[in-house]
């Protein structure tokens, strides 16, 4: 603790500021609103916290049930049609069929002349990551196929060369 001048301290002169800041920015009232809001804020954000922690695990907990839950399909007539299943199953089914069914280059359904959904959709990846590539290694390939052309026109011209001038070995 360092003592200034009039033997006033540091902390006595800081203490002092801060009495002035608030006599000065909040008077009780304005203090005691916004020490409320704060509280307030703070609870209502722990409450909403935990309230969607329970409503989450609530909701996983009945979407499980529902998921699983055997139903019978029905017709537009409220007949019932096929065996029991669950929404799982025929979400399974439907994931299925939606793979394989046929689809333009645009990927919307096509009944002639299209092809299944996944391999529209595999063929447009592998297309992506392809060109991707060559942008990215543009100079290598380049480099690459030079130095190929080099390897391939010397050997050319070489048997061109043997071909033209044939020389005799005496031996």
């Amino acid at each position: 603790m360092t003592t200034a001048p009039f033997e006033i301290t540091r902390d006595e002169v800081m203490e002092l500021a801060a009495r002035k800041l608030v006599d000065a920015y909040a008077d009780d009232s304005d203090l005691s609103e916004q020490a409320t809001q704060m509280i307030r804020e703070r609870i209502k954000e722990a409450f909403e916290k935990r309230l969607n922690a329970r409503i989450d695990e609530f909701l996983s907990v009945e979407m499980e049930k529902i998921l699983n839950q055997q139903i019978c399909p029905t017709d537009i007539w409220g007949e019932k049609v096929g065996k029991p299943t669950t929404i799982r199953d025929q979400l399974a089914e439907r994931a299925k069929i939606f793979w394989d069914v046929k689809v333009d280059s645009d990927g919307r359904a096509e009944t002639w002349g299209g092809l299944p959904r996944h391999e529209v959709l595999f063929k447009k990846i592998c297309q992506d990551q392809f060109s991707q590539a060559i942008k990215e290694n543009a100079d290598v390939i380049a480099a690459e196929f030079k130095a190929a052309l080099k390897t391939d026109v010397a050997k050319i011209a070489a048997d061109h060369i043997d071909k033209l001038i044939t020389t005799r070995n005496k031996r």
